[in-house]
Formats: structure tokens, sequence, C-alpha cells
């Protein structure tokens, strides 16, 4: 993994270097200074640390035991992605500009806001895990409510702090959190507690977040300016709801889109299927290792290129992210589909079975490289609504389609309908944006840029 990142700077500065007559090879160079170097750190660092987390709880637990710790996780991320009711990116917005603006009674109301709507979220979520236990079996409904829930509401916190100290400006220090220390220390309880069963993973994992949500939260006290506490709470709800309405729509149909297959399979299938499957989306994912370090890197430049009315110096720097993405995902895309059985072989040889899954997912994922940050560049251009409705849709289509295929050819049939609603919904964002960046169409309001006048 840091060879690739390594690669990718690499080409990104010759890029530059040729081009450093353009506008937005400037704005590449500028990009990549500063505190973002550091989150490329992390994230390279977080996503070897994640995968050998994989491989150590795989090879402990089994493929039936990994199964069963996967579908716990993932319902467990979904709830945390979902509970804060839209407040992750919200919060970032708003106490960016809070903070900057000196509006510390705002913030300090926007704060309280997030986390009591994180709150509320939680306790729907845990309505909703009895609801939904119930309907699939006692034994489901305990592991649900045993270890899914508390799972998700240190996870929750965790994920709300991570996007309220990027609003701080330290966004370094919460993409390291759940990113790279969590994996860290979960792998670090592992050697000292025997895992045996999966159960014992969760617990660890629940332990670990529950010491990084107190870290965080003092790292966020010693941040806030220290007249916070004692000036009057202010609230804006009606104009932060709408934002956060917005933002949550499009965010929980991907968060849910993402995890689909593997809710699926571990209700139609078996652990030992949903193991499988979970091995092969988590070494697919490698090739979307170059494009997230380059989305929060390059997302607010898309945001003011676009508000400026730039379009052919925002057509230009979208290309050469897309360049960017392609070439850093051809070696992982090459290397897990010319060699699906050897990169397995890292879980375990019974994992080996899952070859198929992976070359299915290498090539959705591909695909998705290749167009680019095209989901968050429809946010940063005011496109939320369309974003939201595409995602919605692609997630009721990807349900229905691993549902029927899965039933009929299991974890592979799961990774075709995942694979093929990933193709059509990453064509169809790439298609929007291009279309609104056309250079003939006027600069003009959008709601990204009403939502940054109100906040």
């Amino acid at each position: 993994m840091a060879i690739a990142a390594v690669d990718v700077m690499t080409i990104l500065g010759r890029l530059a270097t040729v081009q450093r007559g353009t506008s937005a090879a400037a704005i590449m160079r500028r990009l990549i200074q500063g505190r973002t170097l550091r989150v490329l750190a992390v994230r390279s660092l977080g996503v070897a640390t994640l995968f050998g987390l994989e491989i150590i709880l795989a090879r402990r637990l089994g493929v039936a035991g990994y199964g069963a710790f996967s579908f716990t996780l993932a319902i467990a991320t979904i709830i945390s992605r979902l509970a804060p009711l839209g407040w992750l990116n919200t919060s970032t917005r708003l106490v960016s500009a809070y903070t900057s603006g000196a509006r510390l009674g705002l913030l300090k109301g926007s704060l309280i806001l997030a986390h009591t709507a994180t709150g509320v979220g939680l306790a729907v979520a845990a309505f909703l895990l009895v609801v939904m236990g119930a309907g699939v079996g006692s034994e489901t409904a305990a592991v649900l409510l045993r270890y899914a829930l508390p799972l998700a509401i240190v996870l929750s916190f965790l994920e709300l702090h991570r996007y309220v100290l990027r609003g701080l400006h330290a966004g370094d220090l919460g993409e390291a959190l759940p990113l790279l220390l969590l994996p860290a220390l979960v792998i670090a309880g592992s050697l000292v507690v025997e895992i045996q069963e999966p159960g014992t993973a969760v617990y660890i994992y629940c332990v670990v977040c529950l010491a990084l949500v107190l870290f965080s939260s003092l790292c966020i006290a010693r941040r806030l300016p220290a007249s916070v506490l004692q000036l009057p709470v202010e609230f804006r709800v009606r104009e932060w709801t709408l934002a956060a309405v917005g933002v949550l729509v499009g965010s929980a149909s991907y968060e849910l889109t993402e995890r689909t297959a593997v809710i699926v399979l571990g209700i139609v299938g078996s652990g030992h299927e949903v193991g499988l499957y979970q091995a092969a989306a988590r070494t697919s994912l490698m090739i979307m290792f170059a494009l997230r370090c380059l989305t929060p890197i390059a997302a607010p430049q898309i945001s003011v290129l676009f508000q400026e009315g730039r379009y052919v110096e925002l057509r230009s720097m979208y290309r050469l992210l897309c360049t960017l993405s392609i070439v850093g995902s051809l070696p992982f895309f090459l290397l897990f589909t010319l060699f699906p059985s050897s990169v397995l072989q890292w879980f375990g040889p019974e994992f080996v079975d899952a070859r198929e899954i992976l070359c299915v997912l290498s090539f959705g994922y591909l695909v998705s490289a290749a167009a680019g940050p095209c989901a968050t560049a429809l946010m940063m251009i005011g496109q939320e609504r369309v974003y939201a409705v595409l995602a919605f849709a692609g997630l009721l289509l990807n349900a229905a389609a691993s549902y029927v295929l899965a039933q009929h050819l299991g974890g592979l049939g799961a990774a075709i309908g995942t694979a093929g609603v990933m193709m059509l919904n990453n064509t169809l964002y790439i298609i929007i944006f291009f279309r609104a960046t056309a250079p003939s169409r006027k600069p003009g309001s959008t709601g990204a840029h009403d939502a940054q006048r109100d906040a």
C-alpha cells in the first residue's frame, strides 16, 4: 500500500511538472501540499493495518466464524454511518464555518445538535434491530442486540468525532482514529486475548472504540476556542436539519449498497458464503485505494472551481484525477484477476473458493476507479438531490439483484449484482457531472452554494 501511494504521488508530481503552465496542474500541485500528505500517509498505513487485521481474524475464526463477525460488523458499521442522521458531513461544514467566522454560539449549538441527533438515531436503530431480529429468528436477534448494537453505539460517536475533527482542521487526526489506531489496537488486543469465536472479537472492537471515543472527545475539547463553553447556545434547527437530510439520503443509500451483498448472504445464505464474499470484497476494495486518497484532497477544489464558473479548469482537473485513479488501480486489478487464488491464500486455504467473486468485484471497482470521484463531485457542485435519487435507486436495484442472484449462484451472484449496479451508477454520475460542468453553462446559484451561504 505504501508503494502504491508513492507511485501515485510520483505520477502526480510528473504530470504537474509537464503541465506546469496550466491552471489545473497548478491546482493539483497545491492539493498535495501540507496536511493532505499526512492524511494520505494515515490512509496508506490504515489500509495495510486493516487488511492485516482481516487476515488475522480470518485465520483464527475460520470461514464460518469470520463470516459471522463480518455480518455483525457490517450491521454495526451501517448504523454508525446512518445514526448521526446526516450530521457527519454536515458537522464538518458547520464546525469549519462557525470556527473560522468566530460564531461560537452557533458552533456550540451545532455540536450539541449533532450529538443529540446521533443519540436519537441510535435509539431508532435499536428499535429497528429488535424488529429485524423478531423477523429473522431468535438466534439472529440475540446476535444483533448482544453484539451489533453495542458496537454500533461506540462506532457512531467515533465516526461523528472523526468528521468534527475535520471541521476543526485536524483531519489527519480524525482519519487516524478509525482507519489506523482502531485496527492496530484491535490487533494488539487479539494478541493478548485468545480469539476463538466471533463474539470475543466484537467485544475487543467495542473496548477499543470506547477508548478512542474518549480520546477524541478530549482532542475536540482542546481544539475548541476556550470561550465556547461560557457563551450562550444558538441553534438554526430548520436550516441544519434540511442540510443534514439531503446528505443523509445519499450517504445512507451508498453505505447500504456497499454492504447489501453481505447482509443478503447473511440472511439467505450461510456463514461460509458470507466469509468467502467478505474476503473477496475486502481484497477487491484495494483497487479504490488511490481514488480514496485523492477524493478528500480534491473535493474542496471541485466546489471552488464550480462556484467560480471555471468549468474548463474543473473538467481538466477531473480528467487528471481519473487518470491518476486508474493508474493507481491497475496494479491491484491485474494482481487480483491474474492471481486470485494466490491472493486469497493470505486469508487461508479455504478462502481460495472466492476467486471468481474476487474477479467479478475487481472489474466493478476498476470501472468505478476510472470514473473518478464522481459521487463526491456531484455533491460538491450542488447536485445532491440528483445524487440522492440515483443512489437510492441503485440501492433498491442492488438489493433486488443480489437477493435473486444469491439464491441461484450464492456469493458469485451477489457479486455480479453488486458490480453491475456499481458500474451503472458511476456511469450515470459521471455523465451528469460533465453535463453540469459544460463550458457553455452559466455560473449560477446551486443547492451547495445556498447551503454554504446559510452556514
